[in-house]
């Protein structure tokens, strides 16, 4: 049996979590890394506009009151890596 405050911390977390999982697209672009700091998606450019991923990022950064910046783009193979912070 966990401790009275072991188990309120992990109550805690996993409301948290809730609302970010919620939040997160269904489809691409994929979420690859989050952070309150910023996002890193990765999708098709064949399926999904720059723009779009753009629209993503900015409402992940939205939610702490930030704009997304692009800070990197990087193509692996066939799909797209977008870097961007929350500023």
């Amino acid at each position: 049996m966990l401790p009275h405050r072991a188990a309120a911390a992990l109550a805690v977390s996993a409301l948290l979590t809730v609302p970010a999982l919620a939040q997160s697209p269904p489809g691409p672009p994929w979420p690859e890394v989050v952070s309150p700091g910023g996002i890193t998606l990765r999708w098709y450019p064949d399926d999904v506009s720059e723009a779009t991923a753009q629209a993503v990022a900015d409402m992940h950064c939205a939610a702490i009151g930030r704009t997304a910046v692009l800070a990197e783009l990087e193509q692996d193979g066939s799909v797209q890596l977008g870097t961007y912070r929350c500023r």
